[in-house]
């Protein structure tokens, strides 16, 4: 369908289906990943929203250090 559109697309063919290959591929998505953010500005290794779950996920556990994370989330689930 992207063809008769004059859209452009990609054919990827593996010469098996197996571990190799496919971590091949894999690591050929995230080097494209990695490049595409450099093209537009964006740092792809930047991920604040999982670094914020970790923190939460370490208050609720009451691990040591995150008790004042634990009460500001404490009450922001009280208030939703």
């Amino acid at each position: 369908a992207l063809s008769d559109y004059c859209r452009p697309t990609v054919t990827i063919t593996l010469p098996k289906v197996n571990g190799y290959y496919i971590g091949q591929l894999l690591y050929m998505f995230e080097v494209q990943t990695a490049i595409a953010g450099e093209l537009y500005n964006i740092n792809t290794f930047n991920q604040p929203g999982v670094e914020q779950a970790k923190n939460y996920t370490y208050a609720l556990m009451g691990r040591a250090g995150y008790e004042e994370s634990a009460q500001a989330l404490q009450e922001k689930m009280a208030i939703v």
